[in-house]
């Protein structure tokens, strides 16, 4: 059940895939009216993954229903004159337009920023192109694995002497969709303060660098270069996932001062751990 905070606001999603529709569902869950564009020779890319054999699998992929519900939808061919003049007439009366196709797709379509401006002068539009509008990569097309390899994220994963690793639940699509969500927000806050639209170049590429903050930090302060870890930590010991007694059963444990510490060695029942020379500081523990 969406909540009712942003109520009244109407957003025309032309987006497909995760990232795009990741944006609008945030949107939706909060009350607003998401109008999803599809057509029946381009319908959303997430449809058809990971969906189960037979008939009507397109409407069954968990992907899809994720990343699109409480949203409306519709059905235009934005390669027909229609379409394009419906998805006008459309833009017309909503606050909002956001699509993420490589650039040039959406003038191409012949719904460029200066025409929905036409239809709409005071609309806010969100481009995500996954590299930007400009530069010589903009034309390319996106997704989560290219971007997090190309970002930095995954020289990051892995363990030490290892290959990078793919993490197996993504985190740039959501990611790219709570910063876009952000961006769309502040367009509109811009917006009743000003009157005016506006027409945001949202980069996925640059938002997914956000994700190693840290490690620009610590390398542009202290020289630095952030090397793959695998569960270690810098700091905290012990940090990683470990095995228990049975079969297929884990523990996640993390502890970053000597109180925790004492803690967590109270649970095992083995105090004198916490006394122990080779464990006693957070130093003593990280080498052993």
């Amino acid at each position: 059940m969406p909540l009712p905070i942003l109520n009244g606001l109407r957003i025309l999603d032309l987006t497909h895939f995760l990232a795009g529709p990741a944006v609008t569902r945030l949107i939706a869950d909060l009350g607003a009216e998401i109008i999803k564009v599809e057509s029946i020779q381009h319908f959303d890319g997430s449809r058809p993954m990971n969906t189960p054999p037979g008939p009507g699998s397109h409407e069954l992929s968990a992907a899809y229903n994720f990343f699109n519900a409480n949203k409306q939808g519709i059905t235009l061919d934005l390669k027909n004159a229609r379409g394009v003049a419906l998805a006008l007439e459309l833009a017309s009366v909503c606050d909002a337009v956001i699509e993420n196709f490589p650039t040039g797709t959406i003038d191409r379509l012949g719904l460029d920023a200066a025409t929905l401006r036409r239809a709409n002068p005071s609309i806010v539009i969100i481009s995500m192109a996954g590299y930007g509008q400009v530069g010589p990569w903009s034309q390319y097309p996106s997704f989560a694995t290219t971007l997090a390899m190309l970002g930095g994220a995954y020289e990051m994963t892995g363990r030490p002497g290892s290959q990078p690793t793919t993490p197996n639940v993504g985190g740039v699509d959501p990611m790219n969709g709570v910063l876009g969500a952000n961006a769309l927000m502040m367009a509109l806050m811009r917006r009743r303060r000003t009157g005016h639209g506006v027409h945001i170049d949202y980069a996925q590429l640059e938002a997914t660098t956000s994700l190693l903050g840290e490690a620009v930090a610590d390398s542009s302060v202290n020289r630095r270069v952030a090397q793959r870890r695998g569960n270690h930590h810098p700091v905290a010991a012990p940090h990683g996932i470990y095995p228990c007694r049975e079969e297929e059963s884990w523990i996640s444990i993390a502890v970053f001062d000597d109180a925790q510490f004492r803690s967590l060695c109270d649970v095992m029942d083995r105090p004198d751990l916490a006394v122990d020379p080779r464990f006693d500081s957070p130093a003593s523990r990280r080498d052993n």
